[in-house]
């Protein structure tokens, strides 16, 4: 981050305890003047923390440091109190799920391998056409409809990889279960469909799936439920491994509903051009107004409506964007930002906020390895952590 990017504090201002926010402080004369009005924090920087003293810093490491410990101060404080979290697949990478947008994300991997072999998948010429021009088609639910096999094919792996439990949830989703535990967590809304939210312990009520959950599985022309398990028996014998071929039949063939005949049963996921969950207009109407402050984490926010819902929040309510990369800038709504991975800047955000501990503790046997390596990092780094 460039140093006019970053929040420099005042000596003025050191009895505000929710930390100081550029563009909320009540005394703007206070602080010199800054071409962004976004708080930026590079979670990178913070490395030289854990490897060295406050001594050893720089003023601009300092400054970072203390923007996260501002936001930590805030959350403790008595005027944070409902918290909203907005979470897309860049929650989930650290646990090995590949996100959709990002340079090895699903979208470019299909492509890539759509071009060296238009026979990947089971479709038509005019399909595979459509589909190298906008990968996103693929999930799109006029296809759905054309060709209902293409979706089974595409979702194979992450359709047998959560009923294997193959992933584990990150920090980043316990993140979620220790703002509840403290009283302090309103709703997190996944974009996410994989179920990983339903297994760290938080009451089913906090959660709202926007794009559907891969383990409810109905069909879609009379809704007749179908049990996970036994839709998992069928699309293993009934859909072609487009990642293993050796593994399955040789030809991919629909799956039918057992009630109406149609050839539409599928994991209640939303497709592109269907409706979300009848929930979330109401839910999201009621709870986005009363949030204090909202996370968006892990998501480009380039998905309708799920997007908006930032903009949703009373104009006292801090909004914060956790990502690699700068997202949302054009959406009309004001943010900081704290850029890295999720699980990188929600560990230093957790450790400011005095959890770690909480977080052993709710996450003990049901952590990804890659964030029990970065705990345990982090703590023989400093152990006092």
């Amino acid at each position: 981050a460039k140093e006019e990017d970053c929040f420099q504090s005042s000596p003025h201002q050191k009895h505000y305890p929710v930390g100081h926010w550029i563009h909320r402080t009540t005394d703007a004369s206070s602080l010199p003047p800054s071409p962004t009005s976004r708080l930026h924090f590079t979670c990178g920087d913070l490395k030289c923390v854990v490897t060295g003293t406050m001594s050893r810093l720089t003023r601009s490491q300092r400054r970072k440091q203390s923007q996260i410990s501002a936001l930590a101060q805030y959350i403790l404080s008595g005027e944070c109190n409902k918290v909203c979290i907005l979470v897309g697949a860049g929650i989930a990478t650290a646990s090995g799920i590949p996100d959709f947008r990002g340079p090895e994300g699903l979208y470019n991997t299909l492509k890539t391998q759509l071009a060296q072999d238009p026979g990947l998948l089971t479709a038509t010429p005019a399909q595979i056409k459509k589909i190298l021009e906008t990968p996103i088609y693929v999930f799109d639910c006029d296809l759905y409809r054309e060709n209902p096999v293409i979706y089974n094919e595409v979702r194979l792996a992450l359709i047998l990889g959560t009923f294997e439990r193959k992933w584990k949830p990150t920090i980043a989703h316990y993140f979620a279960v220790l703002l509840d535990r403290k009283g302090k967590l309103l709703r997190i809304y996944s974009m996410n469909i994989d179920g990983l939210l339903d297994r760290v312990g938080l009451p089913p009520d906090k959660i709202l799936d926007v794009h559907g959950n891969i383990t409810r599985v109905a069909c879609e022309s009379c809704g007749a439920e179908m049990d996970f398990a036994d839709f998992v028996n069928e699309v293993k014998e009934k859909t072609r491994n487009i990642y293993d071929p050796a593994d399955g039949p040789d030809k991919s063939t629909p799956i039918k509903c057992r009630r109406c005949g149609n050839a539409t049963v599928k994991p209640r996921t939303v497709l592109f051009g269907s409706n979300l969950p009848k929930e979330f207009d109401p839910v999201t109407k009621q709870v986005m107004p009363k949030a204090d402050l909202l996370f968006v984490a892990g998501t480009s926010l380039q998905v309708y409506p799920a997007n908006t819902l930032p903009g949703m929040t009373s104009k006292n309510a801090k909004r914060v964007v956790v990502n690699a990369v700068d997202v949302g800038e054009d959406l009309g709504f004001d943010y900081d930002f704290l850029e890295g991975k999720c699980d990188e800047v929600f560990l230093e955000l957790i450790i400011e906020l005095g959890w770690l501990s909480d977080l052993e503790e709710v996450s003990r046997g049901n952590l990804t390895e890659s964030s029990v390596e970065l705990i345990r990092e982090r703590k023989l780094a400093e152990p006092n952590a």
